[in-house]
């Protein structure tokens, strides 16, 4: 999917509310980085005008919650990646999701991390590619346990 075809970029057609504000906060994160926009500019600007304002609340609370925990959030991510994988060497959106969902995961913003976990995989497959999926699926598993006090096992990540 190509951010910049603004017919598909405000998901419209995506009718589950966690995985629409999953791929726009996704969004506000990318833009943050490739575009160097100030968070609170790229949330508004990844906001469609038909959002409720509930659906505002939550884009703009995970845009600037996460760029303001980036340092911290990259530091988790860089704990629980592979000997392969560092964060620099991975792309901008697989790093964008796995930081949205690391922020989601440790501030228990939805419920279940299991649920979190396939948003993001799920997200990082539509914006990036099927090799994206199981990667990002493993990372936010060890994050999750990392966050409920247990082991990250690295060595069982591909």
């Amino acid at each position: 999917m190509n951010f910049e075809d603004i017919e598909n970029r405000y998901r419209s057609d995506v009718t589950d509310s966690h995985k629409r504000i999953f791929a726009l906060a996704m969004q506000g994160l990318f833009e943050i980085e490739v575009g160097q926009t100030l968070p609170h500019e790229a949330a508004i600007d990844v906001i469609p005008a038909e959002c409720n304002e509930n659906m505002r609340n939550t884009i703009r609370q995970l845009v600037e919650g996460a760029a303001q925990e980036i340092d911290t959030i990259d530091e988790i991510l860089r704990r629980n990646l592979t000997c392969k994988w560092s964060l620099e060497r991975l792309g901008t959106v697989e790093r964008s999701v796995m930081r949205l969902g690391t922020f989601i995961i440790r501030h228990r913003i939805w419920s279940s991390a299991a649920h979190v976990r396939d948003l993001a995989a799920n997200c990082a497959v539509e914006y990036s590619g099927q090799n994206a999926h199981s990667l990002v699926k493993a990372v936010l598993d060890a994050v999750s346990r990392e966050t409920q006090g247990e082991p990250a096992h690295k060595e069982q990540q591909s």
